[in-house]
């Protein structure tokens, strides 16, 4: 049994950590079999016994998968820390990578989402 946790909006977790994924191009695993045996997993690996992250839990995940993109400038320049001349550090605020509420993985995704056609 598993618990999903929601956000402040009524969203499960779960869904937004998918979400999440999807939009950086990581595998979410599902189980896509039509029986109880053998489980049959979406990323097509058999006998797959992978986990899918909670990055509301550990923002980490999240800073670790956007800061690989091609476009981190850019999502620095949203939320990160600004120098002067528009000179950017690469710092995210600590408050953004210590919240466990899935805040820091809900801006990600508003932001990709925002530059997603």
């Amino acid at each position: 049994m598993s618990i999903i946790a929601t956000n402040k909006e009524g969203e499960d977790t779960m869904n937004l950590n998918k979400r999440f994924a999807e939009l950086v191009g990581i595998c979410w695993h599902e189980d896509v079999s039509n029986t109880d045996f053998p489980l049959e997993c979406s990323c097509g690996d058999p006998g797959c016994e992978h986990s899918n992250p909670d990055y509301a839990a550990d923002p980490r995940l999240v800073l670790e998968a956007m800061s690989v993109r091609d476009d981190w400038d850019e999502f620095l320049v949203e939320y990160g820390a600004l120098g002067k001349h528009g000179r950017h550090f690469d710092m995210i605020p600590v408050d953004l990578i210590r919240d466990r509420t899935g805040h820091f993985r809900d801006l990600a995704i508003e932001w990709l989402e925002g530059r997603t056609p």
